[in-house]
């Protein structure tokens, strides 16, 4: 499998958040992936100064859920049991997606799964439902011939 560019490189040494062998759950995406750990902690305001540029974007703070590969289901590595109705979900693909924002009127390139297209707000991205999560990320990973990372959103931070 191809995985995505880390853009953040920290934790050290961590693995990237699409290696389905490692059993770490953590990473975040702020317009970028960093690595993975299984240490919570490490994803903090003086980590984030850092190693992160402070400016417009948003950093979200994700545990990995589950896999859909070219449309398939992958079953070794599903920690969906621990969910609650009130979780809210976040996709993420291996490769690149070219999608149009309407309010830019311009497509953008991306590995976070747009839910609508209406913006680039953190609310585009977020998926309330994680039936329809999943289903969103069977019919993308089968479109695409890629894999979809299933993440759970723990925190946000604004990033300016």
């Amino acid at each position: 499998m191809i995985y995505p560019e880390i853009k953040y490189d920290f934790p050290v040494g961590g693995f990237n958040p699409f290696n389905r062998e490692s059993t770490d759950k953590y990473f975040i995406n702020a317009s970028g992936l960093s690595n993975l750990s299984n240490n919570l902690g490490v994803f903090n305001l003086k980590t984030f100064e850092k190693h992160i540029p402070i400016g417009y974007r948003t950093i979200v703070i994700l545990e990995r859920i589950t896999f859909y590969s070219n449309g398939q289901y992958i079953p070794n590595f599903d920690h969906s049991k621990q969910l609650k109705i009130t979780d809210k979900f976040y996709l993420i693909s291996n490769k690149l997606i070219k999608t149009h924002i309407q309010e830019w009127n311009r497509a953008i390139d991306s590995y976070s799964v747009l839910k609508t297209n209406s913006d680039a707000s953190l609310k585009s991205y977020i998926w309330n439902d994680y039936e329809e999560a999943k289903n969103t990320s069977k019919k993308i990973s089968a479109r695409d011939n890629s894999t979809i990372l299933i993440c759970k959103i723990l925190n946000h931070i604004s990033w300016h």
